[in-house]
């Protein structure tokens, strides 16, 4: 954590026999300090650290998948993930939370898409990897959890599809006078996402140049 520690010893065995019980007691502090840490503790102190890292709407849509998590019960006696001691999560929780969200409904009744199943287990693995970084694990145990196989159809055999010229016409003339109008004119010309349009900063548009970065 950013503190240096030193040892003194008359020969270099002697240093390194207490350079050896040095790093053991600084180990059995850690794990002392961290030993009752909830998974939703340490969340809550690594998304303290995200802010300058990532954008404010990656932060925002972290939080909301990792409350779907959070609140998942992975035995019969209803555990939820989020309320597990970081140091005692198994690779089976991962499985127990994956099985879990595949029976899970969201709010409005529909069921979570394999995607984005594979999302939340994706994100989880990040979370505990940054618990590994900080010596609080000594491992991931996400790693090596499979994905689940995509069962859904794709989108383009669904209804789906890219409007025709004569749609994107109409759809424009309905959304006259819309205050989203220009953000409808300028997604639908240049194919760029919500999140991509809503994270635009005035920095991003470059007049001299005639385009605007788009990340």
């Amino acid at each position: 954590n950013g503190k240096r520690y030193s040892v003194y010893g008359k020969t270099a065995k002697e240093a390194k026999e207490k350079e050896l019980i040095k790093r053991r007691d600084i180990e059995n502090k850690i794990y002392q300090r961290s030993k009752g840490l909830t998974v939703d503790a340490y969340f809550e102190r690594w998304m303290e650290s995200r802010p300058g890292t990532v954008s404010a709407n990656t932060i925002k849509a972290n939080k909301g998948m990792y409350s779907t998590i959070s609140s998942m019960p992975i035995d019969k006696a209803g555990t939820k993930f989020g309320k597990l001691k970081l140091i005692e999560v198994e690779r089976q929780n991962i499985i127990d939370l994956q099985a879990a969200l595949k029976t899970a409904v969201k709010k409005d009744g529909k069921p979570y898409s394999t995607r984005t199943i594979n999302d939340m287990i994706s994100f989880t693995g990040q979370l505990l990897t940054s618990a590994k970084l900080d010596g609080i694990i000594p491992n991931n145990p996400a790693e090596g959890v499979k994905s689940l196989k995509r069962t859904e159809p794709k989108a383009r055999d669904t209804i789906h599809r890219a409007l025709t010229e004569e749609e994107t016409k109409a759809f424009f003339e309905a959304a006259k006078g819309d205050w989203y109008y220009p953000l409808f004119y300028f997604m639908l010309s240049t194919g760029c996402r919500v999140g991509e349009a809503g994270a635009l900063k005035l920095s991003c548009i470059r007049d001299d140049k005639l385009y605007i970065k788009v990340s």
